[in-house]
């Protein structure tokens, strides 16, 4: 119970690990609590009217409000610093949400326009206005470049987010439509209207209208293929249905109704339910069979996890514990508890054996599922943990604290850690290389580092980016590092640090994410303006192509360059070249 507001509570939602609630209040305030009601929440105050809504951004370290007096504030979640205002709506604004980059911020006001700002309250905001009533719902397309709005006047609207061209007006519903979401490839949108229909949208044509609830469709989401619809509906049933409108929908309802939120598994499986009396049930989304009932304790924060095998679920409950349950229902849960302050993530082990969970106490614990007892403690770090993974064959933990320090850890416990890097490193992020001997570390300072997993030697140092490092990882095989920076480009290191990375991308924007092909031939990177890039990094393919532009021998200098050669690699295979009659390039 989270009490201490002194109006109606307009809006709650979790942070992104489910650790902190964040609500809204006709009191004017906002308040940011520990999900598990320890300690006193964190009170923005400022707004001259009732706040509507309330939102984290996606790294949960900020937080944007919609008020009635006409604005809009960026605060930073724990309540540090002065809140950038957003000003410039003639009427209440009802909702604000974050772009996914956390650079921007789209709101929805009873003016009948949208905005999109910066985050900073920088420059004049892009207006988005067409709609003939109020906006109820604003939010970004995944890469940022369009967003969705919903009206009272029974549209939606899909707009550049930069303000240019005329939007595409999706018109058919005959009451005011609650929400919109865009599908998981940005092709589609579906609508949840007070009309008792969700609909799927695809460009100007028809859409798909699915009807059958009895009551207002509250929510609607796409599974993640993007084939099937999840409806939840005031009139107590959750629907499933082919995103095609193909077939009859799958019922599913718990017999006390009263179903307050639904979401499909990772792999669009399963659907997990969970109604206000606390009851969590999980069902095959097909509709066979009768649903798991998880029942009796405290309501779950979302979302629940599945292991990889399906056979297992994992879930935070209200009070602070984590619970583990057979999906067949058999059983009991094995409750996980013992962490002293917050627990901030839990996670499967490949195998589902083993459950590892990382706390705000320092430490991070190795708990086996099939019966409780005592955790594997792995404690020292002097702040949250803020990362911790194992190794692909679970017999090690890699830890990150929020001090920067990193350690090896044996999932056993046995033995004392291997500390890698300490406080001054301030490292960020850690992964494991495939075999488990290696770990690669990223710094604030955008130097990355791999080490020996058993703690000996001097790292190898890959220094170059200018900024950031947002991603790494290691290829396959080991042998090569990737790294995405905010500096704008992709690196494709050996992993010894011999020889020059090959830059991909040049200094236009953050690269965000990057990752190998399986066979380390080719990089897929995802830039900030949601630019995606498949690039040719494989020896042999870069090879290949090589011999079509050119017609002499690389030289040596050029092998290591742009072949990722050692010095004594590139000397011998120019060698080779040249006593196969070809002549150095000009």
């Amino acid at each position: 119970m989270l009490r201490g507001h002194a109006g109606r509570v307009t809006s709650a939602e979790f942070s992104a690990d489910g650790e902190r609630v964040l609500t809204a209040s006709e009191d004017g305030t906002a308040r940011v609590w520990r999900a598990d009601g320890v300690g006193r929440p964190v009170v923005l105050r400022g707004h001259g009217g009732a706040v509507c809504s309330a939102a984290f951004s996606a790294d949960g370290q900020s937080v944007v409000t919609a008020s009635e007096d006409g604005a809009a504030r960026v605060w930073r979640a724990d309540g540090s610093g002065e809140p950038v205002v957003l000003a410039g709506h003639e009427g209440a604004v009802v909702c604000a949400a974050f772009a996914p980059d956390g650079e921007r911020v789209v709101t929805a006001s009873e003016d009948g326009t949208a905005r999109v700002w910066r985050a900073d309250g920088a420059g004049e905001p892009v207006v988005l206005a067409g709609h003939a009533a109020a906006v109820a719902s604003a939010v970004f397309s995944a890469d940022g470049q369009r967003v969705l709005t919903a009206s009272e006047d029974g549209t939606a609207r899909v707009w550049r987010a930069e303000g240019t061209g005329e939007p595409l007006v999706l018109r058919g519903h005959v009451a005011e439509v609650r929400s919109a979401e865009f599908s998981p490839d940005g092709q589609r949108v579906l609508t949840a209207s007070e009309d008792g229909t969700a609909r799927v949208w695809n460009g100007l044509g028809e859409p798909v209208v699915l009807a059958g609830h009895e009551g207002a469709v509250a929510s609607a989401e796409f599974s993640p293929d993007g084939q099937r619809v999840l409806t939840a509906s005031e009139d107590g049933a959750v629907r499933v249905w082919r995103a095609d409108g193909t077939g009859e929908p799958v019922v599913l309802a718990g017999p006390e109704g009263e179903v307050g939120a639904g979401a499909f598994s990772p792999e669009g499986e399963r659907v997990v339910t969970a109604s206000r009396a606390g009851t969590v049930r999980v069902w095959r989304a097909d509709g066979t069979g009768e649903p798991v009932v998880l029942q009796g304790y405290l309501a779950v924060l979302w979302p629940a996890k599945l292991s990889a095998d399906g056979q297992r679920v994992l879930t935070k409950s209200q009070e602070g514990a984590v619970r583990v349950w057979r999906v067949d229902g058999t059983g009991g849960p094995v409750v996980l508890r013992g962490h002293e302050e917050e627990v901030w993530s839990a996670e499967f082990s490949a195998d589902g054996q083993r459950v590892l969970t990382r706390s705000q106490d320092g430490t991070a614990r190795v708990w086996r599922v099939e019966a409780e007892g005592s955790p594997v403690v792995l404690g020292g770090h002097a702040g949250g943990v803020r990362a911790a993974e194992f190794s692909a064959d679970r017999r090690q933990v890699v830890t990150v604290a929020e001090d920067g320090t990193v350690r090896v850890w044996s999932a056993e416990g046995t033995g004392e850690p291997r500390v890698l890097a300490g406080p001054e490193a301030e490292v960020e992020l850690a992964a494991f290389s495939a075999d488990g001997q290696r770990v690669l570390t990223a710094s604030r300072d955008g130097t990355v580092r791999v080490w020996r997993a058993e703690g000996t030697g001097e790292p190898v140092v890959l220094r170059g980016h200018e900024g950031r490092v947002e991603r790494a990882a290691f290829s396959a095989d080991g042998e090569r590092v990737l790294t995405a920076s905010e500096d704008g480009t992709v690196r494709v290191w050996r992993a010894d640090g011999t020889g020059e990375p090959l830059v991909l991308g040049g200094p236009d924007g953050r690269m965000e994410r990057a990752a190998f092909s399986a066979d380390g031939e080719r990089v897929l990177s995802v830039a900030e303006d949601g630019t995606v890039r498949l690039w040719t990094v494989g020896t042999a393919r870069l090879q290949a192509l090589l011999r079509e532009a050119v017609s002499g021998c690389l030289t040596p200098e050029q092998r290591e360059r742009y072949l990722l050669e050692t010095p004594e690699e590139a000397r011998v295979g120019y060698e080779q070249c040249e006593r196969a009659g070809r002549l150095a390039p000009a």
